[in-house]
């Protein structure tokens, strides 16, 4: 956000009071969504592996130079040229300014000296000043005097508005010249705010600046954003070890806090049945699943969810979920289910089981719903009083 304040700055600096008007505040978005989106992008097409802050910086640094496809990383063909209508699109913004900035100069500039030219006592306040800013008094009495002599052609409202205007350009070369005309009482507050400064960024800052920043705030920190973006992490194929450790925690976090156990949990389930997971990938979502679900202490509500997700079509895959079921089942019921006579027992077709290519659909469903019925035991009634089912011999 501060380099794209430096851009748009750097682009209006010559003309005062920009920040007050509303198309610098559209091109500030521009320039602090472009980077933004080409980031999302590459990490989308696997141009970078790593969303680390170093990663960030890169791209905030060299966007321009990834955009017009001069250097890496090297960007989807059909955005490589974007830059050079970006820089249209912004040099039409930077000229609608100027020229919304130089409509309102010009508009302050005649409503000001046709006021002062109404009395001559505020003429005679404001020629004093003019004369104690001059630099040559002597050349300022000259253009006067040959004003002074075309007063029969120009009439007497003309020459007074002409004097004040030759006037009005020797004040208006010193510093601070609004600031001394207020102190002559020759303009009032509501005038002196009226020409263009910079000194409203903060109330157009209120109206335009601060929503940008408040939408921009509410993406980093809102919880579905940060939930969606740690899935997407989830399946990435070349993200770095660091990116995935940080995914890692952030995703086991989700799935231990009671609030979103379910509701996370079944997303890396319906994850886990794709053909997009790959075997390493699985790993780390059994390892959040699982470490998630004994923090969040709701082991058979995440145990249903990894046996739905035995329905995926990666025999080794399926594997690697009936491994985590049976972990899991040993440490629900604190033995091993597979030797013990009790009602915490596992059915003999769900011990034995060895996923092949040879599974057949019907297979493949019969130990889910085998899966389905052992933890439906350990899942407390819905509060209708409807039985779990029960699972089978």
């Amino acid at each position: 956000m501060f380099a794209a304040y430096r851009k748009v700055d750097r682009r209006l600096a010559t003309y005062p009071g920009s920040w007050t008007e509303w198309p610098t505040w559209l091109l500030y978005a521009s320039y602090v969504l472009v980077p933004m989106g080409l980031f999302w992008l590459l990490d989308r097409t696997g141009a970078i592996n790593d969303t680390s802050f170093v990663a960030a910086v890169f791209v905030g640094v060299g966007y321009e130079r990834i955009l017009s496809g001069q250097g890496d990383p090297k960007v989807p063909a059909v955005i490589a040229g974007f830059w050079t209508p970006f820089s249209s699109f912004a040099d039409s913004i930077s000229a609608r300014v100027s020229k919304r900035i130089a409509d309102r100069i010009f508009r302050f500039d005649r409503l000001l000296i046709a006021r002062i030219a109404e009395s001559g006592e505020t003429v005679d306040v404001f020629k004093n000043l003019a004369r104690s800013l001059a630099r040559d008094v002597g050349s300022l009495d000259k253009k006067i005097s040959e004003i002074q002599a075309n007063r029969s052609v120009l009439g007497e409202t003309l020459t007074q508005e002409k004097q004040v205007l030759v006037y009005y350009s020797e004040v208006t070369q010193a510093p601070r010249w609004l600031d001394l005309l207020r102190e002559a009482k020759l303009i009032d507050d509501k005038t002196f705010k009226s020409y263009p400064s910079d000194s409203g960024i903060w109330s157009r800052f209120v109206e335009i600046g601060l929503p940008i920043v408040i939408v921009l705030l509410f993406l980093g920190t809102n919880k579905l954003v940060d939930r969606e973006y740690h899935l997407w992490r989830l399946v990435k194929a070349n993200a770095t070890v660091t990116d995935q450790w940080r995914m890692r925690e952030a995703l086991t976090a989700y799935v231990a806090d009671p609030e979103t156990t379910l509701s996370i949990s079944a997303r890396i389930g319906r994850l886990a049945r794709g053909p997009i997971m790959q075997p390493g990938r699985l790993e780390i979502a059994l390892q959040v699943l699982v470490a998630g679900s004994k923090r969040a202490n709701n082991v058979p509500h995440v145990a249903c969810e990894i046996a739905g997700a035995l329905r995926t079509p990666a025999v080794d895959n399926r594997t690697r979920l009936q491994s985590a079921l049976m972990y899991l089942a040993q440490f629900q019921t604190g033995t091993d289910p597979c030797l013990t006579t009790s009602s915490a027992a596992l059915p003999n077709k769900l011990c034995e089981w060895k996923p092949t290519d040879g599974d057949s659909i019907v297979d493949i469903e019969d130990r889910i719903d085998r899966w389905m019925g052992f933890w439906a035991k350990y899942i407390p009634p819905s509060p209708t009083g409807d039985a779990a089912p029960k699972a089978k011999k």
